[in-house]
Parts: C-alpha cells; sequence; structure tokens
C-alpha cells in the first residue's frame, strides 16, 4: 500500500499525464517516468483540459487583436497542435492509412507501423483539421471568444476520457505494441477520469450543453471502438489517439450545432 496521500497520487498523475500528453517541459521525476502511463490514466481529462485552455486563450488574445473569427479559429487549433506535438493526430491518421490500405488485420497493422504518411491518413488528418476549425469558428462567431475557450476545455477533457473508456474496454490489437507497454486502465481510472471531465464541462459549457456533448461522444467512442476491434482487432497506441480525435470531432459539432 503506498504511503503517498490521495491528493499526492493525483498530483503524480496529473503531472504524469501532462507530460504524456503534451511537450510542456515539465519537472517530472525519473520514478515518475518510469511508470506505465495507464497507472495514470484518471489525470488525462484534466490534461486534456489544459490544451483546452491553452488553445482556447489563443483564440481569446487574437479576438483582443480583432482578427476574424475564422482566423482565431485557425490560430486556436495551432496552439493545440503544437501543444501536443500532434500525438493523437500522428494516431489518427496512421489508423485511417492502415483500414484504408490494408486487407487484413495483419496488413492493416502492418501499414500503421509504417511512419510515413500514406493518402487515406492525409485525406482524413485534412477533413478532421477542417471540421475542428469550423465548428470552433461557428461557436466563436455566434457565442463569443469566452465560450469558444470553454468549448475547447470541454471537448478536451472528454475527449480524453473517452479515450481512457476505450483504453479500458478495448482488447489488445498486439502483444508486443505500443498500447500493451502502456498497460490497460483500470475500471476506477475510468470512473475517476469521467468524473473530472464532467466536473470541467459542466463547469465552462454549462449542464444541458454538457449532457448533449456527452452523448455525442459517447456514441461516437462506442461506434468507433467497434469499428476498430473489427478492422484491427481492438487497441494500439494509434488507435486510441484516433478516439481522441473522433470523439472531439464529436464534442465541437455537436456544440457548433446547439450554439450556433
Amino acid at each position: 500500500m503506498t504511503d503517498k496521500s490521495y491528493f499526492a497520487q493525483w498530483r503524480d498523475d496529473i503531472m504524469s499525464s501532462i507530460a504524456f500528453l503534451t511537450r510542456l517541459p515539465l519537472p517530472v521525476s525519473e520514478g515518475l517516468r518510469a511508470r506505465r502511463i495507464s497507472e495514470a490514466m484518471r489525470g488525462f481529462p484534466l490534461a486534456g483540459a489544459l490544451i483546452g485552455l491553452m488553445a482556447g486563450l489563443v483564440y481569446w488574445v487574437a479576438g483582443i487583436f480583432a482578427l476574424p473569427h475564422f482566423l482565431c479559429a485557425a490560430l486556436a487549433i495551432v496552439a493545440g497542435l503544437l501543444a501536443t506535438g500532434t500525438f493523437h493526430e500522428d494516431g489518427f491518421a496512421d489508423v485511417w492509412d492502415g483500414v484504408g490500405g490494408g486487407q487484413t488485420k495483419e496488413a492493416k497493422l502492418h501499414i500503421m507501423h509504417d511512419s510515413r504518411l500514406g493518402t487515406y491518413g492525409t485525406c482524413a488528418l485534412i477533413c478532421a483539421l477542417l471540421i475542428k476549425v469550423g465548428a470552433l469558428w461557428q461557436i466563436g462567431n455566434y457565442e463569443g471568444h469566452l465560450q469558444a475557450l470553454g468549448a475547447l476545455m470541454a471537448t478536451g477533457a472528454l475527449s480524453r476520457a473517452a479515450l481512457v473508456a476505450a483504453s479500458h474496454t478495448l482488447p489488445l490489437a498486439q502483444v508486443d505494441g505500443q498500447a500493451s507497454g502502456a498497460g490497460q486502465a483500470s475500471f476506477d481510472h475510468v470512473r475517476e477520469g469521467a468524473l473530472v471531465a464532467l466536473i470541467v464541462a459542466v463547469l465552462t459549457i454549462g449542464v444541458l450543453e454538457t449532457i448533449v456533448c456527452v452523448l455525442a461522444i459517447a456514441a461516437t467512442t462506442y461506434l468507433w471502438t467497434e469499428f476498430l476491434k473489427r478492422q484491427i482487432g481492438g487497441q494500439t497506441g494509434d488507435a486510441l489517439g484516433s478516439v481522441q480525435v473522433m470523439s472531439e470531432l464529436a464534442g465541437l459539432l455537436v456544440l457548433a450545432a446547439i450554439l450556433g
């Protein structure tokens, strides 16, 4: 049994999550870096909220300089990509390359391991970024800069909670892959991460918007994970990244629809 307090455990999980999901130069100890990331996944939603906050602040600052909302949205999405080093987007593109170019499970996994970006992945990534910018522009244009910031924080948190849930429920597609080395999230971490994400969303976008957003993200996550099971047999590191991107797209789209 650990001697650390509950607060200290949460602090370590949040620090590990931010260090894993972002490029921020955090002073993380070697002990924390050596942990399996599955042991810290309940901190993913807070790391996602931080990424959304950074992107949203760029939107807000761009608005101070009276830039059009479309440019504010584009700059905010770029800021989010820089903050994460395109961590999830890389996996999203690899998954689309694999399912688009491979005929068998083994062939799809082999293509996903290729570091080169193919036509399917390129097109899917371009479409995803265009949808993100368009949805965020719609939210900010009709509701204002602070609402766009809130939407980024809420979907950032909720989509990482979806990733944690997928890590727990999806079987491993490979026994020697990145997801296997990272480990699978426990049910307790799924529950605690979901609760944190819900609190962030309610505080940033409101109760009704959170309910609609959660329903959209839950449905998308379920359908996408079922698709991944049929296509590649379960989860890989790339597959979990694609879950985050797909669920965040669903959240932003539904918020654009109800707020815009």
